[in-house]
């Protein structure tokens, strides 16, 4: 959330995450396992964590 407050200078609303959220795991970037969320893919997770 504070990389997208930095990034975007607001705060983005529920909707718009919960959207996204959704989109990304449709797309299945992510994985939902019940309150959590994953990178299911080892590539795209060293990538977005060697992103930080």
């Amino acid at each position: 959330m504070r990389y997208v407050m930095a990034r975007l200078g607001v705060r983005p609303t529920n909707v718009t995450l919960s959207r996204d959220l959704n989109n990304l795991v449709k797309m299945s970037f992510l994985t939902k396992d019940g309150e959590f969320y994953g990178i299911p893919d080892p590539i795209i997770r060293y990538a977005v964590l060697k992103m930080r």
